[in-house]
């Protein structure tokens, strides 16, 4: 009779959580300006060959299409797919995103992350690519119930640059 017991609260329990687990999609706009190169190359005298991946410190736009889930309307998770163009360098990024949304209010703090892969065709005969690590804080602003409109900031570094990101993202 216990058994049967803790088999039905284990249930109710698993069956609770599932159930504030939602599919959601972000779709977003950025801007990144461009700070800085972090490697220094030395070029060697009569040596026609430009090691730098964005030669022009180029700033860039991309646009991103995430989907994922959410716990609790807190705790977001996905993979996304975006579009990236440095001053007539475009490429292609993938990348794992992270949100999370410590309040339900209307205007709630976030802190966002993204971890992935991005490739350009630059100079190079097959462009280059390079990690993407992008750390991000912003308000999310509570449109309707499961549509949040936000704008976020932080530090990316990609294509062995650093950036600031500057973001304006719908959450449905």
């Amino acid at each position: 009779m216990k058994l049967k017991i803790y088999i039905v609260l284990l249930l109710l329990i698993s069956i609770s959580g599932i159930s504030q687990v939602k599919y959601r999609r972000k779709i977003e706009v950025g801007y990144l300006h461009f700070m800085y190169t972090t490697i220094n190359y030395d070029m060697l005298p009569g040596v026609s060959y430009d090691p730098v991946k964005l030669n022009n410190q180029q700033n860039g736009i991309d646009i991103n299409i995430v989907n994922g889930v959410s716990y609790r309307d807190k705790l977001f998770a996905g993979v996304g797919l975006g579009y990236l163009n440095f001053e007539g360098i475009s490429g292609v990024g993938l990348f794992v995103d992270i949100q999370y949304t410590p309040f339900k209010w209307k205007i709630s703090p976030l802190v966002n992350s993204k971890f992935g892969y991005s490739h350009i065709r630059n100079q190079y005969p097959n462009g280059s690519g390079s990690a993407i690590i992008e750390l991000d804080a912003g308000l999310r602003f509570k449109a309707a119930e499961g549509l949040g409109i936000y704008i976020q900031s932080g530090i990316c570094h990609s294509q062995d640059s650093f950036f600031i990101p500057v973001r304006l993202g719908v959450m449905f």
